[in-house]
C-alpha cells in the first residue's frame, strides 16, 4: 500500500524533529490506528518500542505501572481483544495529552 508507506515514511522523518512528548503522543495514534484495523503485528510492535522505551531509572514505580499495562494490552491482542486496546489507549493518550499541556 503506497499510502501506508507514505504515511510511515512522513512519521519517520517527523520523529527526527519531534519532543519526546509528542513521541508518546504518535506512538498511541499509531496504536489506536492499526488496533482499530485489527492489525496485530504493527499494534505489537509498537506497544513493544512503548515498552522498550520506558525509564525505570528515571521513575521506577511509573515505568513499572505503565509496563503491567502494556503487558496487558499485548494480552488483549493475544485474544483479539482489539477494543480494550483502544480503550485503554485512548485513556492513555488522553491522560498524557493534560499532562503535557499542563506541563
Amino acid at each position: 500500500m503506497q499510502t501506508q508507506k507514505q504515511l510511515e515514511a512522513y512519521e519517520s522523518n517527523n520523529a527526527q524533529f519531534s519532543s519526546e512528548q509528542s513521541l508518546l503522543l504518535q506512538c498511541y495514534d499509531r496504536i489506536l490506528q492499526s488496533a482499530s484495523n485489527h492489525e496485530t503485528e504493527s499494534t505489537a510492535q509498537t506497544i513493544k518500542l512503548l515498552k522498550e522505551s520506558l525509564s525505570f531509572r528515571e521513575n521506577p514505580k511509573l515505568a513499572l505501572h505503565l509496563m503491567r499495562i502494556y503487558r496487558y494490552l499485548e494480552n488483549c491482542l493475544e485474544k483479539d481483544n482489539f477494543p480494550e486496546v483502544c480503550r485503554i489507549i485512548e485513556q492513555l493518550r488522553d491522560y498524557w495529552h493534560q499532562a503535557f499541556l499542563r506541563a
